[in-house]
């Protein structure tokens, strides 16, 4: 196998759909005051970080064909919990959940499938490792309640991480694809 095949074929992929503002700034503020490691940008985890089995672009090609069938969906989130395995705050997928759930296995499936160390739980992350996690619950369940924001938006991008070297923290956005419009919304507007 040649050098350049080596490459393609090192390193993680995920896939995520980013939460657009201004939910998303309102998290990326509340994620900055919690204690804890800093979180990455507020998003929702399609497919977690698995190791790159197919070349970079045979992984791509395949996972574009894969969300060919996906149209955009609406997400609402719901109220603070904790994954006590890791001590990591999240906002509870309310609405939207089954449509995620299905995005993952129709994804988590044949060229793509990995076994992944967590059942899949669709989620935003608002913390990393907390060591007062009573208290940062806390602040966290207050700043969402007091807030007027509306914790709802649409799933209608998908984003394509990659990490060449799993020990690196930051991660590569090679490309991102658009769900289609739901056929509702196609028929009230025939132009599209």
């Amino acid at each position: 196998m040649s050098s350049t095949s080596d490459e393609q074929q090192s390193g993680i992929f995920a896939l995520v759909s980013y939460i657009p503002d201004p939910l998303g700034s309102f998290l990326t503020e509340l994620q900055q005051s919690l204690a804890g490691d800093p979180t990455p940008q507020p998003h929702i985890t399609i497919l977690p970080p698995r190791p790159l089995m197919l070349s970079l672009e045979d992984a791509s090609l395949e996972v574009k064909r894969k969300l060919e069938g996906f149209t955009r969906f609406e997400v609402e989130l719901g109220k603070v919990s904790l994954f006590p395995e890791t001590n990591i705050l999240y906002l509870e997928v309310t609405k939207g959940s089954g449509a995620l759930q299905e995005l993952h296995n129709v994804l988590n499936s044949g060229l793509l499938h990995h076994d992944e160390r967590f059942e899949y739980s669709p989620h935003v992350t608002i913390s990393g490792p907390l060591e007062d996690v009573a208290s940062g619950r806390k602040q966290a369940q207050a700043a969402c309640s007091s807030s007027e924001m509306r914790f709802r938006f649409t799933v209608s991008d998908v984003v394509f991480l990659w990490q060449q070297d799993r020990n690196e923290k930051k991660w590569e956005r090679l490309w991102s694809q658009r769900l289609k419009d739901s056929e509702l919304s196609d028929a009230a507007n025939p132009h599209k």
